[in-house]
Parts: structure tokens; sequence; C-alpha cells
């Protein structure tokens, strides 16, 4: 089974990039940008990638499981088993599509959420 951790925040700066990359290091895992891969798609001209650019568009949360699709579609392609998932979960209902999903095929060890509010992410 492959090994699955999150890392997320609410707003941008909080320094989930810096700690992916020490975690990254530390511990072996690779680093999976959710948003990455969302706008890789949708630079791709895909049917899911039009679909992404739509949700953006309008200011919605990309369904989860095309986020999940894609980040599996990664996760396999990468062939390795210890993975640091940024940007996803973004919360609960995120947290338990991707339980359901994955099943079986993922094994989540942690989640990391920084709570930071916004004056100090833009510092």
């Amino acid at each position: 089974a492959v090994v699955s951790s999150g890392i997320n925040a609410e707003y941008g700066g909080a320094g989930k990039g810096t700690q992916c990359t020490k975690i990254k290091e530390e511990f072996g895992y690779i680093h999976l940008s959710a948003g990455d891969l969302l706008r890789a798609e949708q630079a791709a001209g895909s049917d899911d990638g039009e679909l992404i650019a739509d949700y953006i568009k309008n200011g919605k949360i990309v369904p989860i499981e095309i986020t999940i699709k894609l980040l599996e579609k990664a996760i396999v392609s990468s062939g390795v088993n210890k993975v640091l998932i940024d940007g996803f979960p973004r919360d609960e209902p995120n947290l338990a599509g991707w339980e359901s999903a994955m099943a079986g095929k993922m094994n989540t060890q942690f989640m990391l959420y920084f709570d930071c509010d916004e004056e100090e992410c833009l510092r």
C-alpha cells in the first residue's frame, strides 16, 4: 500500500511549501501539489481541464472526484510509495472522499493543517 499524507492551510504564505520540502528531504516522500496538478490538467485542454477552468473562473472548488483522480494518476505514475500531498484534502468532506476512494490503495498516516491568520501569512 502507498502511504499518503496531506498538508494544507487556509491562506498562501503559511509555510506549506517550506514544510513539504523539509518533510520530503527528511523522510523520503515525494511532493505532489493538488493545485499544480489541477493547473496542468487545465493547460492540457482535456475535458476535465475545461471543467476545472470553469470551476476556477467561477470561484468554485473543483469536485473532489477530479482532484482525487489526478492525484491517484500522479501517485501511480511516480512509482513511489510515500507521498506528501500539498493542498488536499482541504476539509473533512475532502478527507472522507479521499479515504473512501482510496480505501485499500492508500494508508493516510497524517494530515497537517496550518491555522494561520491572514495577517501572519502576509508578513
